[in-house]
């Protein structure tokens, strides 16, 4: 999984990161798929801020390739791609929506979190119902970034009950991803200040 590595890694990050900011676009998309997680992620999070047709293009080619740490990268790219505004949002979700059921675990769990994060501002209705049926893979950390993406949601009954029987599962990484879902939406459904 994505940013799955020790803490004494932390130090490495921050040069690598610091360094990618030098680059032009092209070469940053070369190393996209370095063998070295720190490096692609680090590159991935540049690519994110930079947001530009290129990036998405190229991520969009490469978001089926048969090496699954290829797809898991660009479907965390995508998920956050030209943030806050995320431009490529409509174009992206029809994208991810069939990584749902990718054979890979760690690309199910980047695809439910790229959902919730490009739908902070709004969830449309067949994403929302693609996250509930997902929201019982067999894996528990799936469940997790479904119970988390979940809070990005309508507060529909369905999305409720899924939140719910997510928050109640035997996996305690899953509960307390669930009851931050659950935390998320009642904080965005929460009562509208007035203004005068």
């Amino acid at each position: 999984m994505i940013d799955d590595f020790d803490k004494k890694s932390e130090n490495l990050r921050i040069l690598v990161y610091q360094a990618l900011k030098l680059y032009e676009t092209k070469p940053l998309l070369n190393l996209l798929f370095d063998d070295h997680i720190i490096i692609r992620t680090a590159v991935a999070r540049e690519l994110q801020i930079r947001g530009e047709r290129m990036i998405f293009n190229f991520v969009k080619k490469h978001l089926n390739s048969k090496k699954e740490n290829e797809r898991e990268i660009c479907v965390f790219t995508l998920g956050q791609l030209g943030t806050p505004e995320k431009p490529f949002k409509a174009q992206s979700l029809p994208l991810l929506l069939p990584l749902l059921k990718d054979r890979s675990t760690d690309v199910r769990s980047a695809t439910a979190s790229s959902l919730g994060h490009l739908c902070t501002d709004g969830m449309p209705e067949h994403v929302e119902q693609a996250l509930v049926k997902a929201a019982k893979d067999k894996s528990s950390e799936v469940r997790e970034c479904i119970g988390c993406a979940l809070g990005s949601s309508s507060g529909s009954p369905e999305a409720l009950q899924a939140l719910k029987d997510l928050s109640m599962d035997t996996h305690k990484e899953v509960r307390g991803w669930a009851k931050v879902g659950l935390k998320l939406l009642k904080e965005r459904k929460g009562p509208k200040k007035k203004t005068f």
